[in-house]
């Protein structure tokens, strides 16, 4: 059973709070200090309230997101279909055989 974040006694104050009321500069220097040690929940809140209240930041993200999407891309794994990996005699069909699916797919 797997609960959003957003239906959590403890996060619900975030929908009623906007962190740009008082932002002050050591404020924004925390909340980016918090960002490289992880914590990311407080500035990708803020990140939402810029966004939302300054249209020149709006347009640039929806410019740079719909030519993320509009770009012709891929996973690959850099092997070619003939270089599959030989396991061992001892692992038997089956296992040779799951591991040509995964490599195929």
């Amino acid at each position: 059973m797997a609960l959003s974040i957003y239906n959590l006694k403890n996060n619900r104050w975030r929908e009623y709070y906007n962190p740009l009321r008082g932002l002050s500069i050591p404020k924004l220097a925390s909340l980016l200090e918090a960002g490289e040690r992880g914590e990311n929940a407080d500035l990708q809140w803020m990140y939402h309230y810029m966004e939302r209240s300054d249209p020149m930041i709006f347009s640039i993200v929806q410019r740079r997101r719909a030519a993320l999407l509009d770009s012709d891309w891929g996973v690959s794994h850099g092997m070619k279909p003939d270089s599959a990996p030989v396991l061992s005699e001892g692992v038997g069909r089956r296992a040779d055989e799951v591991a040509a699916r995964f490599v195929a797919a």
